[in-house]
């Protein structure tokens, strides 16, 4: 007899998305629908310990879960903070459509440094979103370029303009900044000495 998908969950812990393969629709592990579900035989699911962007162009993304989707995702194979991030990102106002760029599409991690600070790293960058009173700051981990035009990264960060301005109102505004950012095209723009 085949098992239910709550005891493939209980082996698989390290489980972060499941594809219910009937519809073709991605859910988080937690997600309402899929606790809904849960004494089924687990063969219409596949348990995913980390999905890629490709992954993710390839299915329907449950509207209930994909935030928790997205940053349990981002989290790599620590869970320890996704509360606190969920939290994080709720009360500062993240929008869903920011939240998917910049976890799936470019396939952002994140970590949790404090209440106000969080850590997101997007290719090769590392960013830290900084959150006062209302206002976003990002900080861009600090490099320099060498000759063949190759970045060897520093210790510390600077603070990274967001479109025209040093801070910003909306999460959207900090996400399109560090999605877009191209160091090259950013030198180009603003000479270093």
């Amino acid at each position: 007899m085949s098992q239910t998908l709550r005891e493939q969950l209980k082996i698989q812990t390290e489980c972060r998305a499941i594809l219910h393969v009937a519809n073709n629709v991605l859910h988080d592990r937690d997600c309402a629908v899929i606790r809904k579900l849960l004494n089924k035989p687990e063969s219409g699911f596949r348990l995913l310990n980390h999905v890629s962007p490709e992954q993710y162009s390839n299915v329907q993304t449950c509207r209930l879960c994909i935030r928790k989707m997205a940053i349990r995702n981002s989290l790599g194979m620590s869970q320890k903070y996704m509360q606190a991030l969920r939290y994080y990102f709720d009360t500062v106002g993240a929008d869903t459509y920011s939240l998917r760029k910049l976890l799936i599409t470019h396939a952002g991690r994140l970590r949790y440094l404090d209440n106000r600070t969080v850590e997101i790293c997007v290719r090769e960058d590392t960013w830290r979103i900084v959150q006062a009173d209302g206002r976003f700051q990002l900080y861009h981990r600090n490099y320099t370029v060498d000759k063949e035009n190759f970045r060897q990264f520093r210790d510390g960060f600077h603070l990274q303009r967001i479109g025209d301005a040093w801070d910003a109102d909306d999460f959207g505004a900090v996400a399109r900044t560090i999605w877009m950012y191209d160091y090259r095209r950013h030198r180009k723009n603003r000479p270093h000495p």
